[in-house]
């Protein structure tokens, strides 16, 4: 029988920001830059500056496949004994933003402020740590700007530990699918998705090859919380998948790879 497991794995290495690529050189070098400049503005303001979401976890898809793509950076400042709403730090990391990047676009966009650079875009989060007896928590703003708590490590933890559970086939089914979501209007959110994903390979009996894993994740997202126009788009999913199985069935690997471009487009 046909199989699509070795093109699966070499379109989700190509959806991958490479150690080696002038992109995550950028990233890195502009990573560096903010944090650099942060501690010079806010002095002891700040207690902690910390990387977190999909670039932490090995997920974010490199910027020529998807726009959208932003580094999260959290912003944990010193409440002393006064503690403010989201909004006031919100407007302090927007002053910064505009004191060193006054030719960047800049933004307000909950909970974050967006910085967007040429290659890639910010989302600096602004946090506070509230200590108790036992433990301290963290927390970022939600859209009512109010705090809620998080933990921002909780899904890389979780996503890595399925990852090695499942020979490491987990974070590059995320970009494949993340690639089909955005090509897909963003049916799910990232973290949505990225969350639905885990929850799908935390079933797993069985350690999965791409193309099991692959029609495994299809057959199993839910759609039920969905308006019906993004309803429509899983469907359409899964309906492809079904196509792409038949194919592969009948060893005709070409009709498979036509199906399969209607899921994932990528060049022969």
């Amino acid at each position: 029988m046909a199989t699509i497991n070795n093109l699966l794995k070499v379109l989700s290495e190509q959806l991958f920001i490479s150690y080696n690529s002038s992109e995550r050189e950028k990233i890195e070098t502009s990573v560096k830059t903010i944090k650099k400049r942060l501690k010079s503005y806010f002095g002891n303001e700040i207690k902690e500056i910390e990387l977190f979401g999909s670039y932490t976890r090995g997920t974010i898809l490199p910027r020529r496949f998807d726009e959208g793509s932003d580094i999260d950076i959290m912003i944990i400042f010193s409440t002393g004994e006064e503690e403010y709403l989201p909004e006031t730090y919100r407007n302090k990391l927007k002053r910064f933003a505009e004191y060193y990047y006054s030719n960047s676009e800049i933004y307000k966009d909950f909970p974050t402020v967006v910085l967007e650079l040429n290659h890639i875009k910010f989302d600096l989060v602004p946090a506070i740590e509230k200590d108790y007896i036992f433990f301290s928590s963290l927390y970022i703003p939600n859209s009512q700007n109010e705090w809620i708590e998080t933990n921002p490590k909780d899904l890389n933890n979780k996503l890595t530990e399925v990852n090695k559970n499942n020979n490491f086939i987990v974070k590059p089914l995320v970009r494949l699918f993340k690639f089909w979501n955005v090509n897909n209007g963003k049916v799910y959110s990232s973290f949505e998705l990225e969350t639905n994903i885990i929850e799908i390979a935390e079933s797993w009996i069985f350690s999965k090859n791409y193309e099991d894993g692959f029609f495994s994740i299809i057959d199993k997202l839910p759609m039920w919380h969905l308006p019906d126009y993004k309803k429509s788009k899983v469907e359409s999913l899964k309906n492809n998948a079904k196509w792409v199985k038949y194919y592969l069935e009948r060893d005709n690997l070409e009709k498979a790879k036509q199906w399969l471009k209607k899921i994932i487009p990528f060049e022969d």
